[in-house]
């Protein structure tokens, strides 16, 4: 999985993604206005001024966060209690609208 933009520059999120999705998430060297940079790489192919290998060459992994198999069953029981609590308040949500 690839991460860019802004939470591409957080420490803790992209291990937090890491751990919830059991994936491996690689930070491209491209972090920042990222959104803007992929919206003007398509423009400039489109009117034949960039071929993709521009986005190549931007899109180079400069980091891979392994997710932690521990961390991440934890966060799928508080999922599961999530849902349960969810379910279990569903008909008191159903009363209050």
């Amino acid at each position: 999985m690839r991460l860019i933009g802004g939470g591409g520059k957080s420490s803790l999120w992209p291990q937090i993604l890491a751990d919830c999705f059991g994936l491996p998430i690689q930070l491209l060297e491209l972090k920042s206005e990222a959104t803007s940079w992929g919206a003007a790489v398509i423009g400039g192919v489109a009117v034949g001024l960039y071929d993709w290998s521009i986005a190549a060459a931007h899109g180079q992994v400069v980091q891979t966060v392994a997710p932690d198999v521990e961390i991440g069953e934890r966060y799928a029981e508080l999922v599961q209690i999530y849902a349960d609590t969810y379910a279990a308040l569903k008909p008191i949500y159903e009363r209050l609208q």
